[in-house]
């Protein structure tokens, strides 16, 4: 499995509020399908341009954040 982060922005008129969010998937073609299904109906839309693989450990980081704990691969 290959780890994925891509940029969303707000799509309000004037909002400028832009967020990480990171997907696994197997491969990019995916990665994009499963970050337009997270993004439909939450007033976020994705910026595919930015769409990029990261590390495991770049990925457990930014989760582990959200989550307010550390997260490793075996407890995932």
């Amino acid at each position: 499995m290959a780890y994925f982060i891509v940029t969303v922005k707000e799509s309000k008129t004037g909002a400028k509020r832009r967020r990480k969010l990171v997907v696994t998937s197997k491969n990019k073609p995916q990665a994009m399908i499963s970050i337009q299904d997270l993004c439909r109906g939450t007033g976020f839309t994705p910026d595919y341009k930015t769409v990029s693989e990261i590390s495991g450990n770049r990925y457990f980081k930014i989760v582990g954040t959200l989550l307010g704990r550390r997260v490793n691969k075996p407890a995932a």
